[in-house]
């Protein structure tokens, strides 16, 4: 969908909501992971650039009045009943996260694939450098090294370090009491020390 379309659509909403006379706004903001957010501190309602060009109007759409339910509804409701409430009469879909299945997401500047079932994993910060595995396959058939789009280089992974076990503590000697304990009264008055 165009941006400009995409914020005719939101201020429309905002104000056709009455949000617009209580002081709301509308912004984009360049997030991957979140379509929307409601900011009830700044009122504003924020849609994601990435999300409003990959979708098509009624995605989009679907976004927004999610947003609007969350600023009518009030920070307290979350995705509770009176948001839901709210969200079904907006024509939302009255449910907190939407599924890959359903909406398009910019695929991550880092990816790397299961060499055992195929499954793509795509991260859009670098994955840390201890090792990864897939988790339908697991670490001993699902290793996973993650390339970068930019540079086209694997992320570097550490091999994790030796894990040392430590006997665990012997306990006190029956015949020999706990030290600590000698200095207690009650102690003292059971065994006479």
């Amino acid at each position: 969908m165009d941006l400009d379309d995409a914020r005719t659509l939101a201020e429309h909403h905002l104000d056709r909501h009455g949000l617009t006379a209580r002081g709301w706004t509308f912004a984009y903001n360049r997030r991957k992971t979140a379509c929307g957010i409601c900011n009830y501190g700044d009122q504003r309602i924020e849609l994601s650039r990435h999300h409003a060009e990959l979708n098509d109007e009624p995605v989009v759409l679907d976004t927004i009045l999610h947003e609007v339910a969350h600023a009518l509804a009030g920070p307290r409701a979350k995705h509770g009943p009176k948001w839901k409430r709210i969200a079904a009469e907006l024509g939302a879909t009255p449910r907190a996260t939407t599924s890959k299945d359903d909406v398009a997401v910019p695929d991550g500047r880092y990816t790397a694939t299961c060499g055992h079932c195929g499954h793509t994993f795509h991260r859009h910060r670098r994955p840390p450098s201890v090792p990864c595995w897939c988790h339908h396959c697991g670490p001993d058939l699902g290793a996973l090294r993650f390339r970068d789009a930019k540079t086209g280089r694997l992320t570097r992974v550490r091999r994790p370090a030796v894990e040392v076990v430590t006997p665990p503590p012997r306990p006190p000697s029956p015949t020999r009491p706990d030290p600590a304990f000698a200095k207690l009264p009650l102690f003292a008055a059971l065994f006479g020390r």
